[in-house]
């Protein structure tokens, strides 16, 4: 196992890491009719996207997703399964990958994502994806449909939060413990849930 890909977010001009949801209706390439395959063990779940929040709403921007070996000749040929009318591009960068750039594909989310920047590398983990405390700047935004409904910064209340985890405790289970307490923080460290 290893460190996953996030989602980005372009949010008031700049690139924000998703690092929790809460909701419905955020993109997955299956509803689309992709079958994303493992592209790495850094890209497990086989895609990632980059979205946009713009005053009309919340958008996918850009969608890379790993294609079975059979399926890559014709993604780099552009004959690629197409998304919103578009075939994809073959992107050498990510091994085996098909990348859509879709000019206006809103997504009609409901519900909340915590975006943030300014990791703190002293925090790193190699493993899942980095939970917001471990970053320095966090904002919440909330949607309803797509539509942005509100925007809360709460990157004090998380500088609160990563004291508390931090004092006194590892940043991994350690040595000691069981194999179900191990486990049990693996399967935490790739959910992206967050109360």
């Amino acid at each position: 196992m290893t460190a996953q890909i996030s989602d980005q977010v372009l949010y008031r001009d700049q690139t924000f890491i998703l690092t929790g949801v809460k909701g419905t209706e955020l993109f997955v390439p299956g509803r689309h009719g992709l079958n994303p395959v493992a592209q790495s063990t850094a890209c497990l779940r086989g895609f990632f996207c980059g979205y946009r929040v713009t005053e009309e709403g919340l958008f996918l921007q850009r969608l890379h997703v790993g294609v079975h070996p059979d399926d890559k000749p014709a993604v780099r040929d552009g004959h690629g399964t197409p998304l919103f009318g578009n075939a994809p591009r073959y992107d050498p960068t990510y091994d085996e990958c098909a990348v859509y750039d879709p000019r206006h594909a809103p997504v009609p989310f409901t519900g909340s994502l915590l975006i943030a920047t300014d990791f703190i590398r002293e925090l790193a983990v190699h493993m899942g994806f980095a939970p917001a405390w471990k970053f320095r700047e966090v904002h919440e935004l909330t949607f309803e449909a797509g539509r942005l409904t509100s925007a809360q910064d709460h990157s004090t209340a998380m500088a609160h939060t990563r004291e508390q985890r931090i004092v006194g405790r590892r940043l991994t289970p350690g040595a000691s413990a069981s194999r179900e307490e191990i486990e049990a923080w693996i399967e935490s460290t790739f959910r992206l849930d967050y109360e």
